[in-house]
């Protein structure tokens, strides 16, 4: 039977994690916690995980700060793996793992990672003069904004500037497991190769960050832009129906289409293909599949126009 841990987690590298073998763990500032995460924005003992039966729920201790689940405030929730406990700024997984493996695939991936945020506790607990324990903390901070800088990078697309495929594909599997309702978009340069072909390669790349610029600056800062891989882009609108998805779809294709030859001196159109969360699917692989189709008849429709997939 799989046995269920608590995950601490700075990006995609893990700090510490903890096997929920017993009925109740608290999480908190206080150095008696089960779960220790050491900032002064943490409650001394802020939550408590606790076994009922076979499930396990999460408490906020009517904490100063409050305690997060997959981007809501909760005080009480039953946990499922996968869920995201956020801590001020800790972010918990809480996973399954195997009795098999003596970690998770998470876990062994931030091993190391691990192992020096031990030697760092340990030795900001030898250190006994006040002002030199916080010299010490200033640059442990220093150390982990260097390494979310990093995790940064990891989601970037290094042509373009905007998120990357794994980024994109990460945030959609949030939003299905969180059950918040998205529009989807799926975006193909038309003719491409036509372009690379006549142009040069060099030109394309400035095509790709033109189109890449002028879809980003046509977005809310809520939604998601992201380069899905090759002359192929993709937006995500959290809390947006369809109808309005379409008519924001047509407002970028209008964009593109009369804005592109400005910023590149060659003249690009765009198709997009329009799926819905929970309307087309409950599952992102569904979602994916749907506006993947409807961009597919886009572009057997005569290309440079939106459509929405229809059941």
């Amino acid at each position: 039977m799989d046995r269920p841990v608590l995950i601490v987690v700075d990006g995609p590298v893990v700090i510490q994690s903890l096997t929920l073998e017993k009925g109740r763990y608290r999480i908190g500032r206080s150095s008696d916690c089960d779960l220790v995460l050491p900032s002064a924005s943490v409650s001394r003992y802020h939550a408590v995980v606790e076994k009922v039966g076979n499930d396990f729920f999460i408490e906020d201790l009517k904490s100063t700060n409050g305690t997060k689940i997959n981007g809501e405030m909760i005080s009480r929730y039953q946990l499922k793996p996968g869920d995201e406990i956020e801590i001020c700024d800790h972010k918990i997984i809480f996973d399954l793992k195997s009795p098999s493996a003596s970690k998770t695939e998470m876990e062994l991936r931030g091993g190391d990672t691990a192992k020096l945020e031990g030697i760092y506790q340990m030795i900001k607990n030898r250190i006994k003069n006040v002002n030199l324990k916080r010299e010490f903390d200033r640059y442990h901070k220093l150390v982990k904004k260097s390494r979310r800088r990093l995790t940064d990078r990891v989601y970037l697309d290094s042509l373009t500037g905007i998120k990357n495929r794994g980024f994109f594909e990460k945030t959609i599997s949030e939003y299905v497991r969180s059950g918040r309702d998205f529009s989807l978009l799926l975006i193909d340069i038309d003719h491409f190769k036509k372009v690379n072909d006549r142009y040069g390669h060099q030109r394309g790349d400035e095509v790709l960050r033109a189109v890449a610029f002028l879809m980003k600056n046509s977005c809310r800062e809520t939604d998601l832009c992201a380069r899905y891989g090759g002359e192929e882009f993709a937006i995500l609108f959290p809390d947006l129906d369809v109808r309005t998805a379409k008519k924001v779809a047509e407002d970028i294709r209008m964009t593109i289409k009369n804005r592109s030859q400005e910023i590149t001196g060659i003249p690009i159109t765009i198709s997009i293909g329009i799926g819905h969360y929970p309307l087309h699917g409950g599952e992102k692989e569904t979602i994916l599949k749907a506006a993947d189709q409807a961009l597919y008849q886009s572009k057997e429709t005569g290309r440079n126009r939106v459509t929405v997939y229809e059941i």
